[in-house]
């Protein structure tokens, strides 16, 4: 239960520092953004769709946290980078289910145009708008995209993070930590990069299409890797307070500090 808890304080963690550069990778993947439009919107578009993020993504930490501590209960011995990786893709697997329809309605609401007074009421009209027109299958839009996004990037992200954290071994101080977690997320990223771009891509058209004719077209007009600079800039920022702020509120809740 404590990584629950954990997983759930530091997801808050999360959405308030990492959404503003998380709104403009996904305007530049899915449009052609520019400093004009963010002064004509005002500082507070960059929180569009922060609703659902805001009340969904420390319940999805926590449940990324709590499956991949669950699955890693199941080894009766020393983990190595395979076994953590295997651990943290069946987190992504689990955590695959709830943030596809979540980022889904964040994506619409992050790309939709003009200024927005009330970030719920928007949100919420984007969500009803949606189930209206496509039904519940409309909030799984990119599902295949986003479990294999989930699966590789929660795999490589803890794998990389165990990894790097028995380097430091056995006196690992906060800053080493923090270092720890915000490389792991830097290189999950990285390698993970295209698929959520196609993602987000898939999640953001009006209109169906297939995934062979995305990936041709994104190819096609060099987006895989657009975006790429503050996406990695928020990760590297996020998980490294992320990661940190998780261990100390387990080794608090077990009485370890």
């Amino acid at each position: 239960m404590n990584e629950y808890i954990a997983g759930f304080l530091s997801g808050i963690v999360n959405v308030f520092v990492g959404y503003p550069f998380d709104t403009i990778k996904v305007k530049m993947q899915t449009q052609k953004l520019s400093i004009g439009q963010i002064k004509v919107e005002g500082i507070g578009s960059l929180y569009k769709g922060v609703a659902v993020p805001l009340t969904t993504v420390p319940i999805q930490n926590s449940l990324v946290f709590g499956s991949y501590c669950w699955a890693r209960k199941m080894y009766n011995k020393e983990l190595g980078f395979v076994e953590h990786f295997i651990c943290g893709g069946f987190a992504g697997f689990v955590y695959s289910y709830i943030s596809c329809p979540t980022e889904l309605i964040k994506i619409k609401a992050q790309t939709s145009l003009g200024k927005v007074t009330n970030i719920f009421s928007h949100t919420l009209s984007i969500y009803s708008q949606t189930l209206r027109m496509n039904g519940l299958k409309g909030l799984y839009v990119g599902w295949r995209a986003t479990v294999c996004r989930e699966i590789s990037g929660f795999g490589i992200q803890f794998a990389t993070y165990e990894y790097m954290k028995k380097q430091f071994q056995p006196d690992i101080t906060l800053i080493q930590n923090m270092f720890c977690g915000g490389m792991s997320g830097v290189v999950s990223w990285i390698a993970n990069y295209p698929i959520d771009t196609i993602k987000n891509i898939t999640q953001h058209s009006e209109t169906r299409i297939c995934y062979s004719d995305t990936i041709k077209q994104t190819i096609k007009n060099k987006q895989l890797f657009r975006g790429i600079a503050p996406c990695l800039l928020r990760v590297a920022i996020v998980d490294s307070l992320a990661f940190p702020t998780y261990e100390v509120i387990v080794k608090i809740l077990s009485n370890k500090i």
